[in-house]
Formats: C-alpha cells, sequence, structure tokens
C-alpha cells in the first residue's frame, strides 16, 4: 500500500462485459445528466467541450502489448479509486479488504495487491467539479479478494557498462548500497 500523502491514491480496475456493467453504467451516465445541469460551465453547454466529462467512470476495456492497445469488444474497465488520506484532516484511510470466504482480514502493509488478482470492489458514485474540469468517478471502499497476487515491482535489467570510471554507487560518502551487499 502507498505512503499516506495526499496524492497518493488506492486504485483497482475491474474488467466487466458490458451487460454485467450495465447498471453501473446507467447509474453513472444518469448521475452525470443530473450533476452537469448544476455546473455553470463558461459559454453554452450545449457546445463548450467542458460540458462533456473528463470521466465518467468506466472507459472501453483494452489490452495492451508494448505501445500498442487492442480493444477488447463487449467489455469496459471500471477504475475505483480513493485518497490514502482524508481531506479535513490527513488521517490515513484504510481500505477495507476480505477473503474468498468473506471475511475481513488484516492486509499487510508491506504488500501490494498486484495485476492478475481477483475479486470484486465495494464502492460509491461520487461527482467532481474542479480546475474546470468535472465527471463522475468510482470511489473505493473495500476489496475482496479470491485470487491474490503480490505485487512484484519492476525490474530494470540493466547490462554492466564497462567503464573503469563508472559509477558504482558505493562510495563510504553515498547511501548506495549494490544488491549484492543487502541481506
Amino acid at each position: 500500500f502507498p505512503s499516506h500523502d495526499r496524492n497518493m491514491k488506492y486504485q483497482a480496475t475491474v474488467r466487466m462485459s458490458i451487460e454485467q456493467a450495465k447498471p453501473l453504467i446507467d447509474a453513472a451516465e444518469a448521475l452525470w445528466a443530473e450533476f452537469k445541469t448544476e455546473i455553470k460551465f463558461k459559454g453554452n453547454a450545449k457546445t463548450n467541450p467542458q460540458s462533456l466529462p473528463k470521466s465518467i467512470g468506466y472507459k472501453p476495456a483494452e489490452d495492451k502489448d508494448g505501445d500498442n492497445y487492442t480493444a477488447i469488444e463487449g467489455f469496459v474497465d471500471i477504475t475505483a479509486k480513493t485518497s490514502t488520506t482524508y481531506p479535513k484532516d490527513d488521517k490515513p484511510k484504510k481500505i477495507l479488504v476480505y477473503n474468498a470466504k468473506g471475511q475481513k482480514i488484516n492486509f499487510p502493509e508491506e504488500k501490494a495487491i498486484g495485476n492478475g488478482s481477483k475479486g470484486a470492489l465495494a464502492g460509491s458514485l461520487g461527482t467532481y467539479h474542479q480546475a474546470g474540469e468535472a465527471g463522475i468517478t468510482f470511489y473505493l471502499d473495500a476489496v475482496q479478494l479470491t485470487k491474490f497476487v503480490e505485487y512484484q515491482g519492476a525490474e530494470a535489467n540493466f547490462a554492466a557498462v564497462e567503464d573503469e570510471d563508472g559509477f558504482e554507487g558505493v562510495d563510504e560518502d553515498l547511501p548506495f548500497t549494490t544488491s549484492d551487499s543487502l541481506s
């Protein structure tokens, strides 16, 4: 889980068939239809691009292969997110985590949920209007894990550079160590 920083967010994305997601899509679109009438857009709201939502909480599903994206017909990705702190007092916010049997668990803070994990999300729809942008968002409240895959991070796999004056990062004055010196 991320550190408790105002700009950090908990985020999870679920891929659903359009048929499965229809109640959420309908609710998000109805909320936007109602909310956009309350927003004071500059100029004519019918022709002003600002009268279109920046986000409506879901988007067509895509698979990424390198720099290429391929649409997945009949599916949408719904991303739910929320800040790691409460805005009024900056106190840490914790997302509830449940196991496959529906029991609340104490998820270790040093672990992170990785791609390939499966489960369900709980949250709520909300509106936002700030800095000239408006839209609909799904706020994340809880996660149920039916399959857990731990986030592993990324490896760069750099090759060694044969330069006798090259930086090694292990000088006494610098706070770096090599992976060989870590225990």
